[in-house]
């Protein structure tokens, strides 16, 4: 298990948003934008949350670090391989910025069920969730590769390096259908904009 002091939050918000048709990011759901919710989030498990984006000016207001994809134009592996370049600490924890439903709980689980994998990712149902976990430095050399390569997919580095998949189901004290939702969409952001942030999942 690598320990939260070892490790550093982080929130990849350097997509597009092509389908949302705005950055949703910034989209509110109880008051909040998303990307606050996620940080929060974060913040109550590591001591220290960067932001990876390439346009650091629209997250100014989280008054958190925030560094650009070294390679462009690589969607969320771009990011992660950022991230893993910039920083030192030996782990870091992703997660994407459109998740605002992510709990404490889910991110203590797979700290303390990480041991020595490259990366671990939760699966919740039959999805794998790829933007949700811990990636090792010693990854980092695979990702590199591909993303020369310009294999962009990030589940398929999970068959490249020795990756963890942790299932997450209704047993555990945290779970709720919607902890690792995200948003697209217009309609899939109204149906749940109007419902209250579950501050209660732990």
């Amino acid at each position: 298990m690598i320990a939260a002091q070892y490790m550093m939050g982080v929130v990849l918000a350097g997509g597009e948003s092509s389908r949302m048709g705005t950055d949703k990011a910034l989209l509110e759901i109880d008051g909040m934008t998303m990307i606050e919710h996620v940080t929060e989030t974060l913040r109550n498990v590591f001591e220290e949350v960067v932001v990876v984006s390439n346009v650091p000016v629209k997250y100014s207001f989280l008054n958190l670090p925030v560094f650009p994809d070294i390679i462009r134009n690589c969607g969320p592996l771009g990011g992660i391989h950022s991230a893993l370049t910039h920083l030192n600490t030996e782990a870091i924890f992703v997660v994407s910025c459109d998740t605002p439903f992510i709990s404490e709980g889910l991110i203590r689980h797979l700290l303390t069920s990480h041991t020595n994998h490259d990366l671990c990712v939760p699966k919740m149902g039959k999805e794998v969730q790829p933007l949700c976990g811990i990636y090792k430095k010693t990854a980092l050399p695979t990702i590199t590769q591909r993303l020369h390569q310009h294999q962009l997919r990030v589940r398929e580095i999970f068959d490249l390096v020795d990756t963890s998949i942790i299932p997450i189901g209704p047993e555990l004290p945290f779970y709720h259908s919607n902890l690792l939702k995200n948003f697209n969409t217009p309609g899939e952001f109204k149906q749940y904009s109007r419902r209250s942030t579950p501050k209660k999942w732990f």
